[in-house]
């Protein structure tokens, strides 16, 4: 009998992958009536708003509705200051999606090949901001996204 206490690919980290028979990752969720992780994104806007950041990326963005109501209304005209926003899921379940406000990339986020599409995106220096909310715990197998954020973090933090 295996051990559940030790976190474990195969337990998904103790997690065991429970969150996935709650959700059907591929179904639409409406948000009418219920913001999830609003807190998340509340925090991720105000650690943002001191530092300068080109570029947000809500990974797991669902119905898409929570990345433009708390980031929706900071872009400039002036090119400087522009912010470009990306919305990244298995699928495009987004509910109204302003094309003009965020490029949606689909990614199977459990899959090395498919990740790796973050990295040749992302891997520029461009100052970004990565928001997880509500989507670790769904993931039979975490590691290619963390590896891969891993990796874009530590290229972006700068030591002096």
């Amino acid at each position: 009998m295996e051990n559940t206490k030790i976190p474990t690919l195969l337990n998904n980290f103790n997690c065991n992958s429970k969150c996935n028979n709650f959700l059907e990752l591929s179904h639409k969720y409406s948000d009418d009536g219920i913001l999830w992780q609003e807190n998340t994104y509340k925090r991720a806007k105000a650690l943002a708003d001191p530092i300068v950041y080109k570029r947000v990326v809500d990974i797991g963005t669902g119905a898409g509705k929570k990345l433009p109501m708390f980031f929706g209304k900071i872009n400039s005209p002036d090119k400087d200051k522009k912010v470009h926003f990306f919305q990244v899921d298995f699928a495009d379940n987004r509910e109204d999606p302003d094309p003009d406000f965020a490029d949606f990339l689909q990614i199977n986020l459990e899959d090395w090949d498919e990740v790796s599409t973050l990295r040749e995106k992302f891997d520029d220096g461009t100052p970004t901001i990565f928001i997880l909310s509500d989507v670790i715990e769904h993931l039979f197998d975490p590691r290619p996204l963390l590896a891969t954020l891993r990796y874009l973090l530590k290229k972006m933090i700068k030591i002096d």
